[in-house]
């Protein structure tokens, strides 16, 4: 796996898909945001004082 990503040129990937890696990070961000919320209202995340 490491070889393939060696080969991959990633300028071009940016350039050919700009708008699929935009909504990819949106996504990505949301997902942690929420799982966030989720994990803070659960009472899973407590803070220690």
């Amino acid at each position: 796996m490491l070889e393939v990503l060696k080969s991959i040129k990633l300028k071009s990937v940016i350039s050919k898909f700009p708008a699929h890696i935009i909504i990819l990070l949106v996504l990505n961000i949301y997902s942690v945001y929420l799982v966030s919320e989720i994990a803070v209202k659960s009472d899973y995340l407590s803070i220690m004082t």
